[in-house]
């Protein structure tokens, strides 16, 4: 668990965990195996309207709440502790950081930034999130001169959700543009990608002559997309995060209720030692995530790889061991162990893999000469 450092924050867990709790009864993630766009739209107008933690971490001069990204931190992990479906990826962690780098040299991104925290407006970024976010400007063309868009993205997350799309694009003159559109607007083609996960949607975005307008362009388009990169890295381990933790209690509950020789599992060493493993792979990894969340730590690409890989392994761990704790019922379909492993497997993939992450801790904080041996001698 992401420590609070104030009684504020301690009080916004338990009111964000009081309500998914409740709301969870429902609306559950067991529903988008159904459907796969359904999500529980009164409870975004609740976080929006009633709580206003949409805007976490945004300054209120932009429709925001405030506070930190540790707020956010914590929102989006308790979110994840019962896998809410909804525009968390998409809408809060790729689009309010992105616009929010830019807000003030654009009133259009301001007023977009302004009704996202007040849940009138869901958007998303059209780029594709199973890799490196910072490198991607090259999937779509923009012209200047009729401000026509050209291209395709695969993998993007909230597509179907988002009703406004945010387009990092390439002009005639390689510049990086910033493009703001409607989801529905003329020679947008969205088309369904199919995910292991039911409450991620995934969606191939197609632009054929669509027209877009411009946000921003240049170097600030480049340092709002790098910081939306390393802020969404940490949101998303913080999802991870309670995911993972959630996963460990339906384990723990089950270990307390299944007897078996008179006893319940739980008390057996076998099972004692899987929990007591999961346990100790989630603290280090929150201890990481905690880490990158810190205001010194904030930017820092080697701090939010550690997080990202810590965290996605304590994940698969966690989901993982649930299953082999509940025996062959864990195996079955009217189970949920499968909905947290299943986001164990498509989450471990966002903003690219644990393998990649420590392949870029390696590349920024060892001599390029070490890097470049074939072999090291000892």
């Amino acid at each position: 668990m992401i420590p609070g450092t104030s009684d504020e924050q301690k009080e916004l867990r338990e009111i964000l965990r009081d309500l998914f709790t409740s709301e969870a009864q429902k609306f559950a993630a067991r529903e988008t195996l159904t459907n796969p766009h359904l999500w529980n739209q009164e409870l975004w107008s609740k976080l929006a309207r009633e709580l206003g933690v949409l805007g976490l971490g945004v300054s209120e001069e932009y429709g925001g709440s405030g506070g930190s990204i540790v707020d956010a931190a914590i929102l989006h992990e308790e979110a994840g502790r019962l896998i809410v479906p909804g525009a968390f990826v998409g809408s809060l962690m790729l689009g309010v950081p992105l616009l929010q780098s830019i807000a003030a040299e654009s009133i259009p991104a301001a007023e977009m930034l302004k009704d996202i925290c007040a849940g009138s407006t869901i958007v998303t970024v059209v780029l594709d999130i199973t890799h490196d976010l910072d490198a991607q400007s090259n999937r779509v063309n923009f012209n200047n001169a009729s401000g026509v868009l050209n291209g395709e993205v695969v993998r993007v997350i909230d597509a179907h959700r988002a009703g406004q799309l945010l387009v990092v694009a390439l002009d005639e003159e390689g510049a990086v543009v910033l493009i703001e559109l409607s989801a529905q607007a003329s020679g947008v083609t969205i088309t369904e990608q199919l995910c292991l996960d039911s409450t991620v949607d995934l969606g191939r975005v197609e632009f054929n002559g669509a027209i877009g307008a411009v946000l921003a362009r240049g170097e600030s388009v480049s340092k709002a997309v790098h910081e939306m990169n390393w802020t969404a890295e940490v949101l998303i381990s913080a999802r991870q995060l309670g995911i993972a933790r959630g996963a460990l209690e339906m384990s723990v509950e089950y270990a307390k209720l299944r007897q078996q020789f008179g006893r319940a599992i739980g008390s057996f060493q076998a099972i004692k030692h899987i929990l007591a493993d999961v346990h100790v792979e989630i603290v280090s990894a929150a201890a990481a995530l905690t880490s990158s969340l810190r205001e010194e730590n904030y930017g820092n690409q080697v701090r939010s790889s550690i997080a990202r890989s810590t965290v996605s392994d304590a994940l698969w761990l966690a989901a993982s061991e649930n299953i082999q704790v509940h025996g062959g019922v864990g195996f079955t379909w009217e189970l949920d162990a499968h909905l947290f492993f299943k986001s164990a497997v498509v989450y471990r993939e966002f903003f690219d893999t644990s393998e990649y992450h420590r392949e870029r801790i390696a590349r920024l904080i060892l001599p390029s000469a070490v890097l470049d041996e074939p072999t090291v001698q000892i």
